[in-house]
């Protein structure tokens, strides 16, 4: 009895037997892919060797697929919200778009403002950078006032714009386009008139364009939506030199 009957673990014929990973290949051709598929169907040491290379890739791609899961789910689970770079720059993000959705406060001018402490412009506010397009004038309620009469002025004095409401705020028309890179001024009066004092109420504020609006939202954010975004971002700072020095 010859050595390759002898054991069914040898290949009874090698020179073949070498090719077999031929089969994986979708170029191979269909002469040869014949002639190896009859060597396998005959080899019992190829079928083996067939078998234990399938399932050796069935169990690369269970572990491939499960650690991608596992750190899905770690990102998704609350223990991977609670990892400090995470949890840094989701305070970090959500900062930045808080600040970017909220209205901003007012530029600080020192002391000075204009108006009555109960009778101000709330949108805009003082200095604030707005976009193009359409505008609403918003300013708190006046006692006593029946109605509003409002004006709208450019850098240069001159009235751009101007209208009553019986409501505390006032839409620009469309017809009245607000140049980009320019400063106006809003005037708040009311019927009757002496409601105000001496000089009424006015807001100044510029139109730019989304990068000047964004960068001034930002600037002038909430003090507490700063201050969570600085420690955010120091956070991730250290996080991330602290990870490179190991």
């Amino acid at each position: 009895m010859s050595p390759h009957e002898s054991s069914p673990y040898m290949c009874i014929d090698p020179p073949i037997g070498d090719q077999i990973w031929r089969l994986e290949l979708p170029e191979t051709d269909a002469s040869l892919r014949e002639q190896l598929e009859a060597h396998v169907s005959a080899c019992q040491a190829c079928q083996l060797l067939r078998q234990l290379d399938q399932r050796a890739r069935v169990l690369a791609r269970q572990d491939a697929l499960g650690r991608r899961e596992t750190r899905l789910s770690g990102w998704l689970s609350l223990r991977g919200w609670m990892r400090p770079p995470v949890f840094a720059g989701a305070a970090l993000v959500a900062a930045a778009l808080a600040a970017l959705i909220m209205p901003p406060r007012p530029v600080d001018l020192g002391g000075i403002s204009r108006g009555a402490e109960d009778a101000r412009f709330l949108r805009p506010v003082e200095g604030e950078v707005v976009g193009a397009g359409r505008h609403r004038l918003a300013w708190t309620p006046v006692e006593g006032a029946s109605g509003y009469r409002v004006e709208l002025r450019d850098s240069q004095g001159e009235r751009v714009w101007s209208g009553e409401s019986a409501s505390p705020s006032a839409e620009l028309p469309v017809t009245v386009a607000l140049e980009p890179g320019t400063e106006y001024r809003a005037l708040l009066g009311t019927q009757p008139a002496d409601l105000l004092p001496p000089g009424g109420v006015s807001v100044a504020f510029r139109v730019g364009s989304p990068l000047r609006v964004a960068l001034h939202r930002l600037r002038w954010t909430s003090p507490v939506l700063q201050g969570v975004g600085l420690v955010a971002a120091g956070l991730l700072i250290v996080f991330t030199v602290f990870r490179r020095g190991r």
